[in-house]
């Protein structure tokens, strides 16, 4: 996962806070399918920008 320009290396049942307002992106480079949960607290609905 990539936080504000500093990448973090996550393993299985490994989870990572993202404060509210920063660029963040998810990447898989493993071989396996990556599963994953999103709790955003206030509701985010609206908040994604593609770029």
């Amino acid at each position: 996962m990539v936080v504000d320009s500093v990448t973090h290396i996550l393993n299985p049942q490994q989870g990572l806070h993202v404060p509210s307002g920063c660029v963040h992106q998810l990447c898989n480079y493993g071989e396996d399918d990556l599963v994953f949960i999103v709790t955003s607290t206030p509701p985010s609905h609206g908040d994604r920008v593609n770029q």
